[in-house]
């Protein structure tokens, strides 16, 4: 049996949810496509203005206003690279408010502590005198995530234990690899 005893930052929770929301494939979709709605829109804009132009014949008429024009639609050409490749940095940085405003919710998440032990094949976690028992095969996935353990489990649970909380890199490891036998059906 390990046991370890912990409390979660609002830095380790933003960092585990973000990297979690940016793991859906959804999300990832999403993004892309905002991202090539608003290239597109500018694109086609900029090959409809260079077309009537052309239709047009603006240039035999006015030079200063083909000037004053074709200034204007390189401002947009050049703000639509612009966001062209800034847009996944502005994107994640959208996801992290909403994930930080709604971790501010749930205040009870972090600076409380947190007692989790792995038994067999079950994982009792305790927080504020409630327990809780979770079985092993209930584990989706254990990520390292900056000096964190991020474990989620089926259903919309998951636990950040932070490198600290074990002794050594040993106790850690074999933390893991219990977790990782335990839901093969070999139970220490």
């Amino acid at each position: 049996m390990i046991e370890v005893k912990y409390t979660n930052t609002l830095n380790q929770l933003l960092e585990c949810y973000v990297y979690q929301k940016n793991s859906y494939k959804s999300s990832k979709i999403e993004m892309n496509i905002s991202r090539w709605i608003f290239t597109s829109i500018f694109l086609v804009g900029i090959i409809y203005y260079c077309a009537s132009l052309y239709i047009v014949n603006v240039y035999d008429e006015d030079f200063i206003i083909v000037i004053i024009l074709t200034t204007l639609i390189s401002i947009v050409a050049i703000a639509s690279l612009i966001n062209h490749f800034t847009f996944p940095k502005r994107f994640l940085s959208k996801q992290k408010k909403e994930i930080l405003k709604n971790i501010k919710q749930y205040q009870p998440l972090f600076d409380e502590e947190t007692e989790v032990k792995l038994n067999g094949d079950l994982i009792i976690v305790t927080r504020n005198n409630d327990i809780n028992t979770i079985p092993v095969f209930s584990v989706n996935k254990i990520d390292n995530i900056n000096k964190s353990l991020f474990i989620t489990f089926r259903g919309n649970f998951s636990l950040i234990i932070p490198h600290e909380a074990f002794n050594d890199e040993n106790e850690r490891t074999k933390f893991v690899n219990m977790i990782i036998d335990s839901k093969k059906g070999v139970v220490q």
